[in-house]
């Protein structure tokens, strides 16, 4: 796995959650756990599919690693945070005068003739996963073959595992977090 990448993902985990590392040497420790459960969750969908004696990673395969995380993660670690939808006064039928001419605002979305802009780009893209190339290789080292939507799902049953750990390391840390820390939480909820 590519280590610049995933220490980077690290550290924007960690950032996430406002997890504070001891040292650099405790990043490593958690970039190496993060290989190994990367590994282990496309191994597990391997043996599934060798199992069944299935040539490709299929969506029955991932509900049974789905449902086996999930088990073995305490729901309230694996369910994120969510607040109510908040919808505008107008979706019930009372203005609110934002929409109307005498509300008038910079316009952000001008048209730019001169460069071919017809809006320009609002938002960023979604980062791109560090593990989609590591699962393809993974994949492609058992000589199985999975479409681009199980990938994605497979990148997603590891990020919802890696969010539970976090949340795990969150609740259950008094400080700076070391290694031997990190170790200590792995071992004790395989």
């Amino acid at each position: 796995m590519n280590n610049n990448k995933l220490s980077l993902y690290v550290s924007k985990l960690t950032n996430k959650y406002g997890l504070e590392l001891k040292s650099s040497g405790t990043s490593k420790c958690l970039c190496e756990y993060i290989e190994n459960i990367v590994f282990n969750v496309v191994s597990i969908s391997a043996i599934i599919s060798f199992i069944n004696d299935c040539s490709t990673i299929n969506n029955n395969t991932l509900n049974i690693v789905s449902s086996y995380i999930k088990e073995n993660c305490d729901n309230s670690q694996i369910k994120g945070g969510g607040g109510s939808i908040v919808m505008s006064s107008e979706f019930y039928g009372t203005d609110s005068g934002r929409y109307n001419p005498s509300n008038n605002q910079s316009d952000i979305l001008p048209i730019d003739f001169n460069q071919g802009i017809a809006r320009n780009q609002i938002g960023g893209g979604k980062d791109k996963s560090p593990f989609v190339a590591v699962v393809k290789d993974i994949i492609s080292y058992y000589k199985l073959k999975a479409s681009s939507v199980i990938i994605n799902r497979i990148v997603k049953i590891i990020e919802n595992y890696l969010d539970c750990l976090m949340r795990l390391l969150k609740n259950t840390s008094k400080g700076k977090i070391t290694s031997a820390f990190i170790k200590k939480t792995i071992k004790a909820n395989k």
